[in-house]
């Protein structure tokens, strides 16, 4: 008897907490019209992730949703940089609805409701980002031959990046030196410096230095500084894809041939896809464009794919091409390097 009464209390308490219990939940509303229940965990890359007691996490599509409430504070990121903590009321299909606790990013009033379109939220609940974040590669592909032909190859590249919230530096170099039965038959370096100043999440305004020296191009400097805007389309692990476009001034002095300097129009587009796990496809590419001669152009592309071999060291096929439309007389246009690197990433 006393075990009966003791389960009668038991599902009363029960009972009467399951309406707090059941009501301490986020609700979503679709465009279809279908509700869920359960707690948002985070929105990137125009994907919410929604974590239910009934059907595990989801992945909703951020443009299929019209409506939602939360009985927390969530962190949104707008498009224009705006950061509310706050939690989610009822409102208007269509609009996110805020109470921003007198936030000064949103209004000067304390408590006032913020309504704004679901199309401008970039980000709810991202991740904490440290001061800095620093990333990058080194590699390099060395070979070496003797007998009938004496031979000595060096190709070195690396990038090393540095990014906060608003700010990303980065420097990037590679260097091919060849030589066969002791003359040399490679020389060339070549060196990048940017900025990027972040104006929203995926806006930036960007500034770059290039320096390359090619001995077999008659090239003794070929400098070029530019200003661009810049779109990060996605950056994070396993993805990263951003284009800039922009201006350049080109300055080239030859060691035979004569100067030349010239304004350029400048495309720039990196791209970083993992294919499978500890492989990695990257492409970027650059193209100058002069504004008063046709051709005024330089191309330079670097393709290839990475794999992981052991902790953080890597290695990689890759091809770069690159092309001068004008080169100095007697000179190829198209200069092309295939390399098997080993090195190091972090």
């Amino acid at each position: 008897m006393k075990r009966h009464r003791l389960l009668v209390l038991l599902a009363s308490v029960l009972a009467a907490l399951s309406p707090a219990l059941t009501t301490h939940a986020d609700r979503l509303t679709l465009v279809n019209g279908d509700r869920l229940t359960g707690a948002v965990v985070a929105l990137a890359d125009d994907e919410l992730i929604f974590e239910t007691p009934y059907a595990g996490t989801l992945t909703v599509d951020w443009a299929q949703v019209a409506a939602l409430e939360s009985d927390g504070p969530l962190t949104v990121v707008f498009a224009d940089d705006v950061r509310l903590v706050a939690p989610a009321e009822a409102g208007d299909d269509g609009l996110l609805t805020l109470r921003s606790g007198g936030d000064p990013n949103a209004v000067d009033a304390v408590d006032a409701v913020v309504a704004r379109p679901f199309a401008e939220v970039v980000a709810i609940n991202p991740p904490e980002v440290p001061p800095w974040r620093w990333s990058g590669h080194l590699s390099a592909a060395i070979t070496a031959s003797s007998g009938n032909t004496e031979a000595d190859r060096t190709y070195v590249e690396g990038e090393v990046v540095a990014r906060n919230e608003r700010n990303r530096f980065s420097l990037a170099g590679d260097v091919n030196e060849a030589e066969e039965d002791g003359e040399t038959t490679a020389s060339r370096r070549f060196a990048r410096f940017g900025y990027d100043r972040f104006v929203s999440e995926r806006w930036y305004l960007n500034g770059n230095l290039t320096a390359t020296e090619d001995e077999f191009q008659d090239l003794a400097l070929r400098a070029t500084v530019g200003v661009a805007v810049g779109h990060q389309f996605a950056d994070r692990e396993g993805y990263s894809l951003s284009a800039e476009l922009g201006a350049s001034y080109v300055d080239e002095e030859f060691d035979t041939a004569p100067d030349d300097d010239y304004l350029a129009a400048r495309w720039k587009l990196d791209l970083a896809r993992a294919l499978t796990d500890g492989v990695e496809l990257f492409h970027d590419h650059e193209i100058l464009q002069g504004v008063e001669d046709g051709d005024d152009r330089l191309i330079r592309t670097k393709t290839g794919v990475r794999f992981s071999l052991w902790k953080s060291f890597v290695a990689a096929v890759q091809v770069n091409w690159d092309r001068d439309e004008s080169p100095a007389p007697g000179r190829e246009k198209d200069d092309t390097v295939w390399a098997l690197n080993l090195g190091y990433s972090w």
